[in-house]
């Protein structure tokens, strides 16, 4: 069995260019609402964004917990190392990024 898949060999990608990055404000109006349940005395903030796209969804909530005086680290994993250049660019508060399906390829 092959362990390329339309994730990993640019398919998804050449098929969805924005990676439905215009999605992500509508997603994270329902996940402040969840994060809003939560009483986190943490000051720091450690974040996994899995299979995050663009990475867009992965800085607004690095950026709602930065703006209620958490600090913030994300790591990211994604089957392809393309996604996680991508999300790099856009996400500041990306620390630790895993390539692959068991983050064995640690970057």
């Amino acid at each position: 069995m092959s362990s390329k898949t339309i994730y990993s060999d640019g398919t998804y990608t050449r098929l969805n260019p924005n990676l439905h990055a215009e999605d992500s404000a509508y997603k994270m109006h329902y996940l402040a609402r969840l994060f809003e349940t939560i009483d986190s005395k943490q000051a720091h903030i450690k974040i996994l964004d899995i299979g995050g796209g663009a990475g867009v969804l992965g800085m607004l909530v690095c950026e709602w917990f930065v703006a209620r005086e958490h600090t913030v680290s994300a790591s990211v994993l994604d089957v392809a190392e393309e996604m996680v250049n991508t999300q790099k660019k856009n996400n500041p508060y990306i620390t630790t990024c895993y390539v692959g399906s068991t983050g064995s390829d640690r970057r």
